[in-house]
């Protein structure tokens, strides 16, 4: 009887295959960082970042064959697989369903045909269909893109990555609505593809994917994908869901005012709500979960694990070796906690219509006139923190715009690895934590909407009851960083207002 799940995942900065049991224990997970080239076309304001889908594709079947040998388990032991992926990127196919275009998330080459989707529909109309502003970065921008640069080449659809990954699975092109409500094509109120928006940029319906719900079944591995991945060809494909979400599922955050943050390469922040809500000065993204009635509204820290690395790299730790983090963690440790040093390297607090290209960043500490200057401790304990205090000040962002009383808070993502951060976080937040056991949740939300879609759950509450571990956070003291807190506010307001040239 087959009684285990593949995940994959195509993240910002690598990929990854997990093979889970109907518990929702990790067996096996392999993973492989994965990097861009810059690209664009003249005429661009900014450059684009594009990946090579064979290449990608190479290291996900690679990471599938992997995991099941690190399991140690047969291929006809697995009841279905299914795909998650960072939000935002895609792939456009031409007429004969080929690739000629993948794109990151963070892909910005279209600037000007984001005016041009202000220009004709209107912020505020785009804002309350899709949920989303501004519109530069996202898929809708980069098929006007497209469309501008080569119109002697048209496209025959396109693709959120993570419905690629099922399409190169089993030769399924579909969506759903996670994912979809990150494209820009989207009504999130009405949980399906914008028929307004599709046709003001001359979209025909055949062009969008049919929209299939989470766990539904899209397909099974084609005798291709099998010689490539190592799963049986037949294997149920079940449709996946965007990363943020499928983490949100994977840490057991299912029910209204529920929130959840994932912190890895960013630490979005997504409250769960019983219908869309819209923020009037568009300062928070609504979006869709994973399950049926339920929407989310995101705040976002933006750059997390990016930024450590990017620090850790800069204070000689060498964080491509995984063994850096741990040295660092156990540096931040011996930090003196009498004279802190507060960061602001990356992790701030969402508002993307304000964006300030020449806001100061930097790291900030009383001029030591007879005490010690700083150490490589104090910056690291600096960062970790400035990380906590932004989840914290994005949650408040929601709590304030909702009225919403949240109850608790999921956490996951690479940096809930470090034993220091796990306790920074617990002291920072005014409410309890709850942590996935497994942090890479994004891929235990992946199996269990495979779980779900192969009859081994009844629904996906049953799921997480049966298949999601957690553990609460316990702070050693409470209330031991208010001020410190208070004092982090106030400076990152006064940073808003001051310009580097």
């Amino acid at each position: 009887m087959a009684r285990h799940f593949v995940a994959v995942d195509a993240g910002t900065g690598s990929g990854r295959a997990a093979v889970l049991d109907t518990q929702g224990h990790l067996l096996a997970c392999v993973q492989a960082e994965w990097s861009y080239t810059p690209s664009g076309a003249d005429g661009d304001f900014f450059a684009g970042y594009e990946f090579d889908p064979q290449l990608f594709w190479g290291v996900l079947s690679g990471a599938i064959r992997g995991a099941l040998a690190r399991a140690g388990i047969p291929p006809s032991s697995v009841a279905g697989v299914a795909a998650t992926s960072q939000r935002e990127g895609c792939v456009l196919l031409d007429a004969s369903g080929r690739e000629v275009l993948a794109t990151p998330s963070f892909d910005s080459r279209a600037m000007q045909e984001g005016a041009e989707i202000i220009e004709r529909i209107g912020a505020e109309r785009l804002y309350r269909i899709t949920g989303h502003f501004p519109p530069f970065t996202f898929p809708l921008a980069r098929l006007l893109w497209w469309r501008r640069r080569f119109p002697d080449r048209p496209l025959s659809s396109f693709l959120m990555i993570s419905d690629w990954v099922t399409y190169r699975l089993s030769g399924a092109r579909v969506a759903e609505p996670s994912n979809a409500s990150e494209s820009l094509l989207f009504d999130i109120e009405k949980r399906t593809w914008s028929i307004e928006l599709a046709e003001t940029f001359g979209f025909s319906s055949s062009f969008l994917p049919d929209l299939l719900q989470p766990g539904e079944l899209a397909g099974r591995v084609t005798r291709e994908a099998a010689r490539e991945t190592g799963l049986l060809a037949g294997t149920p494909v079940y449709v996946g869901g965007a990363d943020s979400q499928c983490a949100l599922l994977g840490s057991g955050a299912l029910g209204e005012a529920d929130v959840g943050t994932v912190i890895g390469t960013s630490a979005p922040v997504l409250l769960i709500l019983d219908r869309p809500q819209f923020d009037t000065e568009r300062y928070l993204w609504a979006g869709v979960h994973l399950v049926p009635d339920r929407w989310i509204l995101e705040s976002n820290g933006l750059e997390a694990g990016s930024a450590y690395r990017w620090l850790l790299d800069l204070v000689g730790l060498q964080a491509e070796h995984g063994e850096a983090y741990d040295r660092a963690g156990a540096e931040a440790e011996t930090a003196r906690t009498d004279a802190p040093v507060y960061s602001f390297l990356g992790p701030t607090i969402f508002n993307l219509v304000n964006m300030n290209p020449a806001r100061a960043a930097g790291m900030l500490f009383a001029r030591p006139f007879r005490g010690e200057r700083p150490g490589r401790p104090e910056i690291l304990r600096g960062f970790l923190e400035s990380v906590a205090f932004a989840v914290r000040a994005n949650v408040e962002q929601l709590q304030a715009f909702t009225g919403t009383p949240v109850r608790r808070l999921t956490a996951s993502g690479g940096m809930m690895r470090g034993k220091l951060f796990r306790r920074l976080l617990a002291e920072v937040m005014p409410l309890p934590v709850d942590v996935s056991t497994v942090v890479e949740s994004s891929l235990v939300g992946c199996a269990v909407l495979a779980g779900v879609g192969s009859g081994t759950y009844a629904d996906l509450p049953s799921a997480v009851r049966e298949g999601v571990w957690t553990e609460r956070l316990v702070p050693e003291e409470v209330g031991r960083y208010e001020e410190r807190y208070r004092k982090w506010r106030e400076l990152h307001e006064t940073l808003e207002r001051v310009n580097i040239p």
